[in-house]
């Protein structure tokens, strides 16, 4: 007989975000009690700290001091994009104190050359014309075509706590992520892919066939999405990942040992 227990749910902010990109999700969902919002190196209020955060291992290393902060011994991972590779990170280090993982429009795949370039452009923009006129470049095209005015410019005020300095920092630790296709085909734990019908950075094909290369695997698809869906269907994405952590809870239950 299955018997709830709760779990902690972490959630790993993206690029130009920090915690409270979450909250319109939080507000939806059953779980928002045991969910906890961390900011990465870099971001909100780690602003500072965005030495820290120099390569994707070292935010997951960040990640799991603070979360050993609270007492917390087996988590689930939600990532949103650059969380999405932090929550890899960690599944690869650490794969015992990961019960499950999230992937919220993020990809286990590297960055190809031409986005390895398009990163150092983007890092030469930015010293030159700073952190505020990149969020304006940045953040609309995060939307699907069409999105109101208000949520753009609310996201956009929310992404100033990101200086130049986290930005070009996160930059570099993005472009030079290793492939990490491997943690996904050895993780035998569960695994949930949200991905965007409209996401342009991550497209749902390869989303879907890196589903397919998982032990146990859910894939979601926003229909009324792009790269944030966590604002564009807070609603949808949050009983996603209600459903998908109830899952990893029963899915733990029936593993060997733990009945």
């Amino acid at each position: 007989m299955f018997i709830f227990v709760s779990m902690t749910i972490v959630l790993l902010h993206g690029f130009c975000e920090d915690h409270r990109i979450w909250d319109p999700l939080l507000a939806s969902s059953k779980h928002r009690k045991d969910m906890v919002c961390i900011d990465l190196p870099g971001f909100g209020k780690n602003a500072s700290m965005h030495a820290l955060g120099e390569s994707v291992g070292a935010m997951a290393e960040f990640v799991k001091a603070e979360i050993e902060k609270l007492g917390i011994s087996k988590v689930i991972f939600i990532g949103h994009s650059l969380g999405g590779y932090v929550t890899l990170a960690l599944a690869e280090k650490y794969p015992n104190r990961v019960a499950g993982i999230g992937l919220f429009h993020s990809t286990a795949m590297p960055d190809n050359e031409e986005r390895k370039e398009g990163r150092m452009k983007t890092i030469a923009f930015v010293n030159t014309h700073g952190a505020e006129a990149y969020h304006r470049v940045l953040i609309p095209n995060l939307f699907k075509p069409g999105t109101s005015e208000t949520v753009i410019e609310s996201t956009i005020a929310m992404a100033k706590s990101s200086k130049s300095e986290g930005i070009i920092t996160a930059l570099m630790a993005m472009r030079n992520r290793p492939d990490r296709m491997d943690v996904l085909r050895n993780f035998d734990k569960p695994v949930l892919f949200i991905a965007g019908e409209s996401d342009l950075l991550i497209p749902k094909s390869s989303i879907m066939e890196q589903a397919t290369q998982c032990s146990v695997a859910q894939l979601e698809v926003l229909e009324h999405s792009a790269h944030m869906g966590l604002i564009e269907e807070p609603e949808r994405s949050a009983a996603i990942i209600d459903a998908f952590c109830d899952f990893v809870v029963e899915f733990k239950s029936e593993e060997p040992g733990e009945r």
